[in-house]
């Protein structure tokens, strides 16, 4: 059974999955990132309909910005196309089809179907207690006081960091102009890290 993932380990670089060996250094920080906020978006899915918290639309419109993102760069640069790794058949499938879905959702159906079964086996209870969902997914219930009360039972949690990483991702699914800014340099825009 796979753990789900504290918040702190959201915010490390993962081994890369979306794509083999990179030679492009470009690449490897969007493969990087790219894992990151893949499983981000599906724990948080999943909290969606586990805790009943949040808005599912909030957290698949941050994949099909980066299904948008992928698209633009890789007509772009070619060399973004190494993101697609094992999921290179499904994408000529979904181009033929002329079918919207790309990259991020492609890995984010894989991990939905992976990790669902895990989050139901834990129970709604542990799953929605261990990360604090509902400040996660609804910034307004990020109080002083919850902030607190969680701190006080997860002292280890790098809770401000968590929730600006997620708060962040949600901005990029609901303003996605940033999908069609320069691929040149960057893939993900800059992460502005939590406020000080």
């Amino acid at each position: 059974m796979h753990k789900l993932l504290p918040i702190a380990a959201i915010l490390v670089a993962l081994a890369p999955s979306l794509a083999a060996a990179q030679t492009d250094p470009r690449v490897g920080r969007a493969s990087r990132l790219g894992e990151i906020v893949v499983s981000t978006a599906a724990q948080a899915r999943i909290a969606t309909q586990l805790c009943k918290v949040g808005r599912a639309d909030d957290i698949d419109r941050i994949i099909m910005a980066m299904d948008k993102r992928y698209r633009y760069c890789a007509s772009k640069d070619p060399a973004w196309t190494a993101l697609l790794g094992k999921f290179a058949a499904d994408e000529q499938r979904a181009k033929a089809a002329d079918d919207g879905r790309s990259l991020g959702s492609f890995h984010y159906d894989a991990l939905l179907k992976e990790r669902t079964p895990d989050a139901e086996a834990a129970g709604a209870h542990k799953y929605c207690t261990d990360l604090p969902w509902k400040m996660m997914l609804e910034p307004a219930a990020a109080t002083d006081s919850a902030k607190a009360e969680y701190k006080r039972s997860h002292p280890e949690a790098k809770l401000e960091d968590g929730l600006a990483f997620l708060h962040w991702l949600i901005g990029l699914g609901r303003d996605q102009t940033w999908t069609e800014a320069p691929c040149d340099t960057a893939f993900w825009p800059e992460y502005p890290g939590p406020k000080k």
